[in-house]
Parts: C-alpha cells; structure tokens; sequence
C-alpha cells in the first residue's frame, strides 16, 4: 500500500509524534539501505540518513539500527551510535557471547568447498556467524545451494533471509534484542521498519508492543506494510515534521 493511502499507519505516526518518548529501531540492508548485488555495496540511503540523523536530535527520541550484518561491519555503514548487530546477539543488553572462531572458521573453509562449483555463490564469516549470499547464482542451482547448507550446517543455528542463509552459533534472534530493548529503554511509544524474514522475530515480538511496519510484499506479521523505500522516506518525513511540531 502506498504510504499516503494507508490511513491507519498515518494516524499512529501522529500519537508516536506525540509520545514523550519514542524509540525508532530499523533493519538496514533492504530497509534504510536499497538492496544490491554483494553485501559490501550496501550504503544507507542519503535522504533517510538525513531525516533520521534531524530525528536523533529531538528530545528524548533514540534510532537503534537492528542488523543481522557483525557490530564492526555495520559501525562502517552509519554513523549512528546505538547499534544491534548479528540479528540480535550482539547486543549491549545482553552478556557477551564467547564464540570458537576456529569453528566459525572451518565453517567457511567447508561451505566454500562444497559450494565451490556453484557460480555466484558469496560466503561471508561474521562476528558470530556464516552467511552464504546466492543472489548472483544461477536459479536452477538456488534449491540445491539451500539443501548443501542446510545439510552441512551442523549445530549451527538456521536462519534463512532474502536470497541468503545464515549459520548462527547462537539462536538469539532481533525479536529477542528489541525486547530487551524496550525493556531497557521503559519506552512505550516505538516503531520497527524491516523487509526481510528475519525481521519477522522482531515484527512478532513487538506485535502488541510496537508500530510495525514491513518493506516490500509477502506474508507477514507486521501491522502495516510499505511498497518500498520511497514510501519509508515519506513515513520517517512525516513522523520527522510532526515530532518537531510537538516538541
């Protein structure tokens, strides 16, 4: 639904507007930042850094960014300060995790060998977990590619996202993190934009507790869903103008 037409979502921006205090808390990769070809291409979308950054300024009003991409990827993409990392582990609410990186490690080494003869495929070692991206591969090859990791995924936790799948060595997802979150924050008044399928922890968690609002079609536990990022642009425009009216 265009955002402009989506009356519901328009009327809970103004009372979010209005809060005393207000949480906004974004996925980045297909969120605030369009989606590209390989991971390391991603860059924030100019407009919405801007309106976010002039958002940040207003009073008791904190942009938590919740990414499945590791802390120190994602402290190289923005500017903000208050950062989720690794779909919710690497959270500052939570004790820090104590990984094997030679397990991680091995984990890599073997994907790449198995997947080695699959054009298009980007594995990708993180903080706390493996990414194997298949974008770029062939579409003939997508359902094997999945079955191989999946097969040879070990005690690695499975989480699958858009044209990706992620090994975890810990099953803590974003709905967890931004629990945590809003615990931490006693925020009330909150909202969580995201596109992909893990978002979906978080839209599920928030359900009761929090506007939320998905980018791009499909099933979803979101409360409201936008076409794209345009219309994202629109919405954090609104809630930008508004807050400063109140405030």
């Amino acid at each position: 639904m265009n955002f402009s037409d989506n009356g519901n979502l328009i009327a809970e921006l103004s009372i979010l507007a209005k809060s005393p205090q207000l949480l906004v808390m974004l996925d980045f990769d297909g969120t605030i930042s369009p989606i590209v070809s390989t991971p390391e291409e991603a860059e924030i979308d100019r407009e919405i850094e801007e309106i976010l950054t002039e958002l940040e300024k207003l009073p008791s009003t904190d942009i938590w960014i919740v990414s499945g991409r590791s802390l120190s990827d994602l402290k190289n993409k923005v500017t903000f300060k208050n950062l989720i990392g690794s779909h919710g582990i690497e959270c500052p609410f939570f004790d820090e995790e104590k990984i094997d990186c030679d397990d991680l490690i091995r984990l890599k080494n073997n994907m790449e060998c198995l997947l080695m003869n699959y054009r298009g495929v980007h594995i990708e070692q993180k903080a706390y977990s493996v990414s194997v991206h298949y974008r770029n591969a062939d579409s003939i090859d997508e359902e094997t590619i999945k079955k191989i990791v999946k097969d040879n995924s070990g005690d690695f936790n499975i989480t699958e996202g858009k044209k990706v799948i992620e090994l975890k060595a810990n099953g803590r997802n974003k709905g967890d993190a931004c629990q945590m979150l809003l615990d931490h924050c006693k925020c009330r008044s909150s909202i969580y934009v995201g596109d992909d399928i893990t978002d979906e922890d978080a839209f599920r968690a928030l359900k009761e507790k929090s506007v939320t609002v998905k980018i791009g079609e499909g099933k979803t536990n979101a409360k409201y869903m936008l076409r794209n990022i345009d219309d994202l642009r629109l919405l954090l425009k609104k809630l930008l103008d508004e807050r400063r009216y109140f405030n």
